[in-house]
């Protein structure tokens, strides 16, 4: 049985009964510092030992301006509380391939592209969402 690979277009993303969709979300990851320590006598490798987490992961989401529909990610500077973030990724077939949940979430920042009227361009929202911790499900 091998492994399937899963496409990055068909997405969506949910706070609590808020379902949206979104034009990019990047910024998913995981990194941890690490620091060395040289034991006296043991010259043929070091201990490495994980540092505590020292910052936040930051989300980056932009989708097209919209009316009539509520949107969570407008108040900059509020937690949105206990509800997680969810990331959800579709397979092929409209089935769940993955879904990203992130906790202790905060909207960071809020753009609007530029307006102008020699131009045919959708306006943009643009969304820095921080985040404490992520899990990863495999569905």
């Amino acid at each position: 049985m091998g492994a399937d690979s899963v496409a990055g277009f068909k997405f969506s993303v949910t706070v609590g009964s808020v379902i949206m969709g979104f034009k990019s979300v990047s910024g998913i990851a995981r990194k941890i510092d690490v620091f060395t320590y040289q034991e006296g006598g043991v010259n043929d490798y070091v201990h490495t030992f994980a540092k505590p987490v020292a910052s936040e992961g930051t989300l980056t989401m932009e989708k097209g301006v919209y009316s009539g529909v509520y949107n969570p990610f407008y108040v900059v500077g509020e937690p949105l509380g206990k509800l997680p973030l969810i990331l959800t990724v579709y397979d092929y077939a409209g089935g769940i391939a993955k879904k990203y949940t992130f906790m202790n979430s905060m909207v960071k920042s809020w753009s609007v592209s530029g307006f102008d009227a020699l131009r045919n361009e959708m306006v943009i929202d643009k969304f820095e969402i921080t985040y404490g911790s992520f899990i990863v499900e495999d569905d």
